[in-house]
């Protein structure tokens, strides 16, 4: 288990041994979701830009609020990530 230390605008740093198992760099966003008593981060891929520009022919004409699809997109996709280890814990 490797630790850290909060500072006092609530940040930490992410060890070098877990950046690069989940092969984080500078920029990268992450997700925080508090499961009773401990944090979990998940980190947020890339792979919702694969996917940029698939809706655009449903969209002609209308106004999106793309910054909040995105977020509701990464928070949806962390929450399963989230779903699949406590599944993958309960079956131990």
């Amino acid at each position: 288990m490797l630790g850290t230390q909060l500072t006092t605008k609530g940040q930490v740093t992410v060890p070098k041994d877990v950046r690069d198992a989940l092969k984080l760099g500078a920029g990268d966003k992450v997700y925080f979701v508090a499961d009773g008593d401990r944090a979990i981060m998940v980190p947020l891929t890339r792979d919702i830009w694969s996917i940029r520009g698939a809706l655009k022919k449903y969209a002609k004409g209308k106004k999106f609020n793309w910054k909040k699809i995105r977020e509701a997109a990464h928070k949806a996709a962390a929450e399963r990530h989230i779903r699949a280890l406590g599944e993958t814990k309960g079956s131990k």
